[in-house]
Protein backbone atom coordinates (compact mmCIF):
# COMPACT_ATOMS: atom_id res chain seq x y z
CA UNK A 1 0.00 0.00 0.00
CA UNK A 2 2.55 2.51 0.93
CA UNK A 3 6.29 1.78 -0.38
CA UNK A 4 9.55 3.06 -1.21
CA UNK A 5 10.12 5.21 -4.11
CA UNK A 6 11.92 2.13 -5.46
CA UNK A 7 8.85 0.03 -5.24
CA UNK A 8 7.34 2.40 -7.98
CA UNK A 9 10.81 1.91 -10.44
CA UNK A 10 10.33 -1.14 -12.23
CA UNK A 11 13.23 -3.05 -12.80
CA UNK A 12 14.66 -3.84 -16.20
CA UNK A 13 14.65 -7.39 -15.35
CA UNK A 14 11.44 -7.90 -14.24
CA UNK A 15 8.79 -9.17 -16.89
CA UNK A 16 6.74 -6.66 -18.17
CA UNK A 17 2.76 -6.86 -17.71
CA UNK A 18 0.52 -7.70 -20.76
CA UNK A 19 -0.29 -4.19 -21.51
CA UNK A 20 -3.62 -5.02 -23.29
CA UNK A 21 -5.18 -7.15 -20.64
CA UNK A 22 -4.27 -4.75 -18.02
CA UNK A 23 -5.57 -1.79 -19.63
CA UNK A 24 -9.03 -3.27 -20.52
CA UNK A 25 -9.44 -5.16 -16.90
CA UNK A 26 -8.44 -1.54 -15.13
CA UNK A 27 -10.38 0.66 -17.45
CA UNK A 28 -13.47 -1.14 -16.69
CA UNK A 29 -12.58 -0.83 -13.03
CA UNK A 30 -12.45 2.74 -13.33
CA UNK A 31 -15.68 3.43 -15.27
CA UNK A 32 -17.08 1.00 -13.06
CA UNK A 33 -16.45 3.03 -9.97
CA UNK A 34 -17.19 6.40 -11.63
CA UNK A 35 -20.47 5.25 -12.37
CA UNK A 36 -21.09 3.49 -9.23
CA UNK A 37 -20.02 6.22 -7.05
CA UNK A 38 -21.74 9.01 -8.98
CA UNK A 39 -24.90 7.27 -8.44
CA UNK A 40 -24.36 6.99 -4.60
CA UNK A 41 -23.78 10.69 -4.49
CA UNK A 42 -26.67 11.41 -6.59
CA UNK A 43 -28.74 9.42 -4.53
CA UNK A 44 -27.46 11.04 -0.99
CA UNK A 45 -28.52 13.95 -2.79
CA UNK A 46 -32.01 13.73 -3.94
CA UNK A 47 -33.19 11.50 -1.12
CA UNK A 48 -33.84 12.66 2.08
CA UNK A 49 -33.55 9.33 3.44
CA UNK A 50 -30.30 8.95 2.61
CA UNK A 51 -28.96 12.21 4.49
CA UNK A 52 -28.94 11.16 7.78
CA UNK A 53 -25.79 11.16 10.07
CA UNK A 54 -24.84 7.46 9.50
CA UNK A 55 -24.75 8.27 5.65
CA UNK A 56 -22.20 10.92 6.26
CA UNK A 57 -19.13 8.99 6.37
CA UNK A 58 -20.15 6.96 3.68
CA UNK A 59 -20.50 9.64 1.60
CA UNK A 60 -17.06 11.03 2.46
CA UNK A 61 -16.27 7.30 1.26
CA UNK A 62 -17.88 7.35 -2.01
CA UNK A 63 -16.26 10.49 -3.05
CA UNK A 64 -12.59 9.43 -2.22
CA UNK A 65 -13.62 5.83 -4.25
CA UNK A 66 -14.81 8.42 -7.02
CA UNK A 67 -11.76 10.19 -7.05
CA UNK A 68 -9.86 7.32 -7.13
CA UNK A 69 -11.54 5.95 -10.61
CA UNK A 70 -11.77 9.31 -12.09
CA UNK A 71 -8.06 10.59 -11.36
CA UNK A 72 -5.89 7.49 -9.88
CA UNK A 73 -6.53 4.73 -11.75
CA UNK A 74 -6.61 6.56 -15.32
CA UNK A 75 -3.08 8.14 -14.09
CA UNK A 76 -2.05 4.27 -13.14
CA UNK A 77 -3.13 3.30 -17.03
CA UNK A 78 -1.08 6.40 -18.56
CA UNK A 79 1.89 5.90 -16.25
CA UNK A 80 1.91 2.08 -17.54
CA UNK A 81 1.70 3.65 -21.18
CA UNK A 82 4.44 6.44 -21.16
CA UNK A 83 6.87 4.39 -19.45
CA UNK A 84 10.22 5.94 -20.47
CA UNK A 85 8.80 8.33 -22.27
CA UNK A 86 8.28 12.67 -21.84
CA UNK A 87 5.83 13.15 -19.71
CA UNK A 88 6.20 9.89 -17.20
CA UNK A 89 6.99 12.24 -14.51
CA UNK A 90 4.09 14.13 -14.34
CA UNK A 91 1.92 11.50 -14.92
CA UNK A 92 3.71 9.70 -12.41
CA UNK A 93 3.20 11.99 -9.51
CA UNK A 94 -0.36 12.42 -10.45
CA UNK A 95 -0.89 9.15 -9.73
CA UNK A 96 1.22 8.07 -6.85
CA UNK A 97 -0.73 11.25 -5.06
CA UNK A 98 -4.04 10.72 -6.01
CA UNK A 99 -3.71 7.07 -4.70
CA UNK A 100 -2.18 7.60 -1.84
CA UNK A 101 -4.96 10.44 -0.54
CA UNK A 102 -7.90 8.84 -2.05
CA UNK A 103 -6.46 5.66 0.00
CA UNK A 104 -5.97 7.17 3.53
CA UNK A 105 -9.39 9.60 2.91
CA UNK A 106 -11.35 6.17 2.18
CA UNK A 107 -9.43 4.58 5.37
CA UNK A 108 -10.44 7.58 7.95
CA UNK A 109 -13.88 7.72 6.48
CA UNK A 110 -14.42 3.78 7.41
CA UNK A 111 -12.64 4.18 11.00
CA UNK A 112 -15.51 7.37 11.61
CA UNK A 113 -18.24 5.04 9.84
CA UNK A 114 -17.44 2.78 12.79
CA UNK A 115 -17.22 5.06 15.42
CA UNK A 116 -20.64 6.87 14.14
CA UNK A 117 -22.47 3.14 13.97
CA UNK A 118 -21.08 1.93 17.75
CA UNK A 119 -22.43 5.96 19.28
CA UNK A 120 -25.69 4.96 17.46
CA UNK A 121 -26.21 1.38 19.01
CA UNK A 122 -24.96 2.42 22.26
CA UNK A 123 -26.69 5.98 23.17
CA UNK A 124 -29.36 5.92 20.22
CA UNK A 125 -31.02 8.72 21.53
CA UNK A 126 -28.10 11.06 21.45
CA UNK A 127 -26.93 10.14 18.18
CA UNK A 128 -29.68 11.84 16.57
CA UNK A 129 -29.05 15.32 18.04
CA UNK A 130 -28.12 17.69 15.09
CA UNK A 131 -24.66 18.35 16.77
CA UNK A 132 -23.39 14.96 16.72
CA UNK A 133 -23.85 15.29 13.03
CA UNK A 134 -22.27 18.60 13.39
CA UNK A 135 -19.22 16.61 15.05
CA UNK A 136 -19.32 13.59 12.26
CA UNK A 137 -18.69 16.15 9.66
CA UNK A 138 -16.14 18.36 11.58
CA UNK A 139 -13.88 14.97 11.84
CA UNK A 140 -14.61 14.10 8.68
CA UNK A 141 -13.16 17.63 7.23
CA UNK A 142 -10.05 16.92 9.67
CA UNK A 143 -10.10 13.25 8.58
CA UNK A 144 -9.60 15.02 4.37
CA UNK A 145 -7.05 17.63 5.69
CA UNK A 146 -4.76 15.18 7.32
CA UNK A 147 -4.81 12.34 4.14
CA UNK A 148 -4.40 15.51 2.14
CA UNK A 149 -0.78 16.68 4.87
CA UNK A 150 0.05 13.12 4.72
CA UNK A 151 0.04 12.36 0.59
CA UNK A 152 1.87 15.80 -0.07
CA UNK A 153 5.17 14.52 1.99
CA UNK A 154 7.01 12.53 -0.34
CA UNK A 155 6.74 15.78 -2.52
CA UNK A 156 9.52 17.06 0.20
CA UNK A 157 12.83 15.80 -1.30
CA UNK A 158 14.18 14.00 1.68
CA UNK A 159 16.55 12.43 0.10
CA UNK A 160 18.20 14.42 -2.78
CA UNK A 161 20.14 11.53 -4.38
CA UNK A 162 17.10 9.86 -4.93
CA UNK A 163 16.79 9.49 -9.01
CA UNK A 164 14.14 8.99 -11.14
CA UNK A 165 11.49 10.95 -13.09
CA UNK A 166 8.67 11.25 -10.47
CA UNK A 167 9.20 14.30 -8.06
CA UNK A 168 6.85 12.22 -5.28
CA UNK A 169 9.61 10.14 -3.77
CA UNK A 170 8.25 8.04 -0.78
CA UNK A 171 11.03 7.53 1.84
CA UNK A 172 11.44 4.26 3.83
CA UNK A 173 10.41 6.06 6.69
CA UNK A 174 7.42 7.83 5.86
CA UNK A 175 6.06 4.77 4.32
CA UNK A 176 6.37 2.53 7.84
CA UNK A 177 5.06 5.63 9.06
CA UNK A 178 1.45 5.57 7.33
CA UNK A 179 1.34 1.69 6.89
CA UNK A 180 1.42 1.74 10.90
CA UNK A 181 -0.65 5.37 11.17
CA UNK A 182 -3.50 5.88 8.49
CA UNK A 183 -3.47 1.69 7.94
CA UNK A 184 -2.90 -0.91 10.80
CA UNK A 185 -3.92 1.65 13.87
CA UNK A 186 -6.96 2.61 11.96
CA UNK A 187 -8.35 -0.95 11.03
CA UNK A 188 -7.21 -1.94 14.47
CA UNK A 189 -9.88 0.85 15.72
CA UNK A 190 -12.20 -0.77 13.04
CA UNK A 191 -11.81 -4.08 14.47
CA UNK A 192 -12.70 -2.84 18.01
CA UNK A 193 -15.62 -1.12 17.26
CA UNK A 194 -17.24 -3.78 15.49
CA UNK A 195 -16.03 -6.25 18.42
CA UNK A 196 -17.92 -3.58 20.66
CA UNK A 197 -20.91 -3.64 17.92
CA UNK A 198 -21.46 -6.98 18.24
CA UNK A 199 -21.58 -7.10 22.22
CA UNK A 200 -23.83 -4.40 22.50
CA UNK A 201 -26.49 -6.00 19.77
CA UNK A 202 -26.25 -9.50 21.88
CA UNK A 203 -27.06 -6.82 24.87
CA UNK A 204 -30.18 -5.92 23.05
CA UNK A 205 -31.24 -8.86 21.47
CA UNK A 206 -31.47 -10.02 25.42
CA UNK A 207 -33.38 -7.04 26.53
CA UNK A 208 -35.48 -7.48 24.22
CA UNK A 209 -36.35 -10.97 24.71
CA UNK A 210 -36.54 -10.58 28.46
CA UNK A 211 -39.38 -7.54 27.66
CA UNK A 212 -40.76 -9.55 25.13
CA UNK A 213 -44.18 -7.77 25.90
CA UNK A 214 -47.27 -7.84 22.89
CA UNK A 215 -48.05 -4.15 21.70
CA UNK A 216 -47.23 -1.54 19.67
CA UNK A 217 -44.28 -0.43 21.28
CA UNK A 218 -42.16 -3.03 21.33
CA UNK A 219 -43.07 -3.93 17.32
CA UNK A 220 -41.98 -0.52 16.93
CA UNK A 221 -38.22 -1.18 18.87
CA UNK A 222 -38.29 -4.66 17.37
CA UNK A 223 -38.44 -3.08 13.73
CA UNK A 224 -36.16 -0.10 14.65
CA UNK A 225 -33.45 -2.78 16.08
CA UNK A 226 -33.79 -5.05 12.73
CA UNK A 227 -33.21 -1.40 10.75
CA UNK A 228 -30.08 -0.59 12.01
CA UNK A 229 -28.66 -4.03 12.84
CA UNK A 230 -28.80 -4.69 8.63
CA UNK A 231 -27.14 -1.12 8.19
CA UNK A 232 -24.93 -2.35 10.82
CA UNK A 233 -24.07 -5.70 9.08
CA UNK A 234 -23.91 -3.76 5.71
CA UNK A 235 -21.32 -1.06 7.04
CA UNK A 236 -19.64 -4.34 8.59
CA UNK A 237 -19.37 -5.89 5.23
CA UNK A 238 -17.98 -3.16 3.38
CA UNK A 239 -14.89 -2.44 5.80
CA UNK A 240 -14.35 -6.68 5.11
CA UNK A 241 -14.08 -6.07 1.98
CA UNK A 242 -12.14 -3.24 2.02
CA UNK A 243 -9.91 -5.03 4.25
CA UNK A 244 -9.89 -8.18 2.00
CA UNK A 245 -8.84 -6.06 -0.90
CA UNK A 246 -6.30 -3.71 1.15
CA UNK A 247 -4.06 -6.36 3.39
CA UNK A 248 -2.50 -8.13 0.60
CA UNK A 249 -0.69 -4.85 -0.64
CA UNK A 250 -0.29 -3.59 2.93
CA UNK A 251 1.44 -6.74 3.56
CA UNK A 252 3.16 -6.77 0.28
CA UNK A 253 4.71 -3.33 0.53
CA UNK A 254 5.39 -3.79 4.30
CA UNK A 255 7.83 -6.58 4.18
CA UNK A 256 9.46 -4.86 0.87
CA UNK A 257 10.39 -2.07 3.41
CA UNK A 258 11.42 -3.95 5.97
CA UNK A 259 12.90 -7.52 4.56
CA UNK A 260 14.02 -6.68 1.39
CA UNK A 261 15.66 -9.43 0.65
CA UNK A 262 13.00 -11.98 1.80
CA UNK A 263 10.63 -9.67 -0.73
CA UNK A 264 13.35 -9.66 -3.59
CA UNK A 265 13.68 -13.74 -3.08
CA UNK A 266 9.48 -14.05 -2.99
CA UNK A 267 8.46 -12.07 -6.25
CA UNK A 268 12.25 -12.44 -8.35
CA UNK A 269 11.86 -11.47 -11.98
CA UNK A 270 7.53 -11.10 -11.09
CA UNK A 271 8.09 -7.44 -9.33
CA UNK A 272 5.72 -5.49 -12.09
CA UNK A 273 3.23 -8.44 -12.21
CA UNK A 274 3.15 -8.11 -8.51
CA UNK A 275 2.87 -5.06 -8.02
CA UNK A 276 0.09 -4.65 -10.90
CA UNK A 277 -2.09 -7.16 -9.25
CA UNK A 278 -2.12 -5.77 -5.66
CA UNK A 279 -2.68 -2.01 -6.93
CA UNK A 280 -5.75 -4.02 -9.29
CA UNK A 281 -7.19 -5.29 -5.87
CA UNK A 282 -6.95 -2.21 -4.12
CA UNK A 283 -8.56 -0.60 -7.06
CA UNK A 284 -11.63 -3.54 -7.17
CA UNK A 285 -12.41 -1.77 -3.34
CA UNK A 286 -13.26 1.70 -4.81
CA UNK A 287 -16.04 -0.28 -7.43
CA UNK A 288 -17.32 -2.65 -5.00
CA UNK A 289 -19.09 -0.46 -2.58
CA UNK A 290 -22.19 1.09 -5.08
CA UNK A 291 -23.08 -3.00 -5.38
CA UNK A 292 -22.95 -3.45 -1.90
CA UNK A 293 -25.58 -0.96 -1.20
CA UNK A 294 -27.50 -1.75 -3.97
CA UNK A 295 -27.85 -5.17 -2.64
CA UNK A 296 -27.74 -4.78 0.99
CA UNK A 297 -29.98 -1.20 1.37
CA UNK A 298 -33.62 -0.61 0.60
CA UNK A 299 -33.08 2.65 1.09
CA UNK A 300 -30.24 2.96 -2.19
CA UNK A 301 -32.00 0.31 -4.06
CA UNK A 302 -35.49 2.40 -4.41
CA UNK A 303 -32.95 5.24 -4.61
CA UNK A 304 -31.30 4.01 -8.08
CA UNK A 305 -34.57 2.46 -9.04
CA UNK A 306 -36.02 5.74 -9.48
CA UNK A 307 -33.14 7.88 -10.98
CA UNK A 308 -33.48 4.83 -14.02
CA UNK A 309 -37.46 5.01 -13.64
CA UNK A 310 -37.05 8.93 -13.30
CA UNK A 311 -35.18 9.14 -16.52
CA UNK A 312 -36.88 6.28 -18.48
CA UNK A 313 -40.11 8.19 -17.78
CA UNK A 314 -38.68 11.82 -18.91
CA UNK A 315 -37.35 10.11 -22.03
CA UNK A 316 -40.69 8.81 -22.39
CA UNK A 317 -42.57 11.75 -22.13
CA UNK A 318 -40.43 13.74 -24.46
CA UNK A 319 -40.88 11.17 -27.00
CA UNK A 320 -44.42 11.35 -26.61
CA UNK A 321 -44.42 14.89 -26.88
CA UNK A 322 -42.27 14.89 -29.70
CA UNK A 323 -44.75 12.41 -31.65
CA UNK A 324 -47.79 14.30 -30.30
CA UNK A 325 -45.88 17.57 -31.88
CA UNK A 326 -45.05 15.71 -34.84
CA UNK A 327 -48.87 14.70 -35.05
CA UNK A 328 -49.99 18.33 -35.07
CA UNK A 329 -47.74 20.19 -37.70
CA UNK A 330 -49.00 17.07 -39.93
CA UNK A 331 -52.80 17.48 -39.04
CA UNK A 332 -52.42 21.36 -39.66
CA UNK A 333 -50.32 20.61 -43.26
CA UNK A 334 -53.39 18.37 -44.43
CA UNK A 335 -56.22 21.01 -42.98
CA UNK A 336 -54.01 23.63 -44.88
CA UNK A 337 -53.88 21.71 -47.88
CA UNK A 338 -57.63 20.80 -47.95
CA UNK A 339 -58.37 24.36 -47.71
CA UNK A 340 -56.48 25.49 -50.64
Amino acid sequence: MSNMSSSFEESSRSEPIPLVPFVTVLGFISLASVLGNCLVCLAMYQQPRLRTVMHYSMLSLAIADLLCGAIAMPAYIAKKIVDGEDGEGVVCDIFRFTYFFTEYASVSSLVLVSLERMFALKYPLQSVNPSFGHKIIFFLILAWVDALIVALLPFIPWDPSAGGPCLYRPTKWWSLMVIHKNVVIPLLIVVICYSYIYRIAMSHVKTIQKENRPGVNMKSRLQQWKQRRKATTTLLIVVGIFMACWLPSTIYYYVQNVCEYCFESFVGEQKQIFNAIVKIMTFVNSMTNPLIYWYRSKEFKHAFQRMFLGRLSCSQAHQRGRIHSETNLSNQATFYKSET
